[in-house]
């Protein structure tokens, strides 16, 4: 018992937060201004990430038994550091403003924060004192680990996406913005000919305010997912970051899906199935001296692992059903956005020939811009459910 009562000190500093300040005395390199490319972030957080690193010491710690009494518990700490980036999420997914696929995505998020503080918190809980034998603690350990680390770059990869969802949002608003614009502007000359009131120009000029409040408080929230990226990359909040370019949807994986093989993948590789497996490993070959006893334990182990295979085929089965649902909705963003693209055509037509006003050429043009950033919001969508649905194949639970 004393291996389980020094793991589960150790398993308590591990929660460090993952924004924790690196000593003063260290060059401040991590914090040199840095421009993040998609492919760059799971490497760029198994080497950087604060809690990676911890993980990877406690294991080693484990491993030589270097484990002392004096262990912190920080669980706290961590705790509040997975709050707040959830609380991040809940700004976007509460504002009245967000479109529906920033929601969709900052939701995903959020659900993969959680999945990792119940993790963490798991950690320092059950497991450490129901085996109290030093290699099933290390095997169980070093498994919990690997998926903490896997879960910690698939909540970046979600948080690189929601930035791009909310910056795509920005954009449908701000060509809102100057479509009402461009009316206060006809609407003041009406006023000034008496074909209109200083009412309707007022609400008009109302609505340019919240629209111009929305766009602020967005930017105020790709602002603070800058940061929460930062931190994930063991960086200081403020440090100077780009984002690199969001990729397409790799519609050629799609296409060559083969739903079947890839659910056994996904069982095979799946960390919940993993631990439980290693858990009735070992209920195998201890037993508690009771026959019947150890022989309910191991079947109800075997029934936790058969439900949660069929668990994560039926995940996987409903995000490909996902990646079929929004191929059809960009779909037909796109063909919105070609036939915005001929009024378009035809209006600059008519305003060459005198036919039509520089206002209706100006909100047509607004027009473009706005199906613009839907269709560009809808390709990201398409990307994450992709991306979550390769999560899924990779071992990690369903984040949607």
């Amino acid at each position: 018992m004393a291996i389980g009562k020094k793991l589960t000190s150790l398993l308590a500093a591990a929660a460090l937060m993952i924004s924790a300040a690196a000593p003063a005395m260290a060059a401040d390199t991590k914090n040199a201004p840095l421009t993040l490319e998609y492919e760059d972030i799971e490497q760029q957080v198994l080497e950087n990430n604060l809690q990676v690193k911890n993980n990877e010491a406690t294991i080693e710690n484990i491993k030589f038994n270097r484990v002392t009494e004096t262990t912190q518990d920080t669980t706290s700490e961590m705790t509040d550091m997975l709050q707040n980036a959830m609380y991040s999420m809940d700004s976007i997914i509460n504002n009245s403003e967000a479109s529906p696929d920033v929601v969709a995505v900052a939701g995903s998020t959020k659900l993969t924060l959680s999945a990792l503080s119940s993790m963490y918190t798991s950690m320092m809980g059950a497991q450490t004192t129901q085996y109290n034998t030093y290699s099933q603690q290390l095997k169980l350990t070093e498994l919990q680990m690997e998926q903490a680390n896997a879960q910690l770059v698939n909540a970046t990869q979600n948080m690189f996406a929601t930035y791009y969802q909310l910056l795509y949002n920005v954009d449908q608003l701000k060509a809102s913005k100057q479509s009402l614009e461009d009316s206060l502007e006809a609407a003041k000359v009406q006023l000034s000919l008496g074909m209109t009131t200083s009412l309707n120009v007022a609400e008009t000029e109302k609505s340019i305010t919240e629209l111009q409040n929305n766009i602020d408080d967005l930017n105020n929230q790709l602002k603070s997912m800058l940061g929460e990226i930062n931190k994930m990359l063991g960086r200081s909040a403020d440090a100077e970051l780009t984002l690199g370019k969001l990729p397409y949807p790799n519609t050629d994986y799609v296409e060559k899906i083969d739903l079947e093989e890839d659910a056994k993948t996904a069982v095979e590789n799946s960390y919940t199935i993993q631990y439980k497996e290693k858990e009735l490993e070992y209920l195998k070959a201890h037993g508690s001296g009771d026959r019947r006893v150890d022989n309910n334990d191991r079947e109800m182990k075997k029934n936790e692992i058969d439900a949660e295979t069929e668990s994560v085929k039926t995940s996987l089965q409903q995000q490909y059903n996902t990646i079929v649902k929004q191929q059809n909705t960009l779909r037909v963003e796109q063909q919105t956005l070609e036939t915005e693209k001929t009024k378009l055509s035809q209006t600059q037509t008519k305003y060459d020939l005198g036919v039509a006003s520089g206002l209706e050429l100006k909100s047509q043009k607004n027009a473009v811009a706005a199906q613009q950033a839907v269709v560009d919001s809808a390709n990201a969508t398409l990307f994450w459910n992709i991306e979550s649905y390769k999560a899924i194949v990779n071992g990690l639970p369903a984040s949607s």
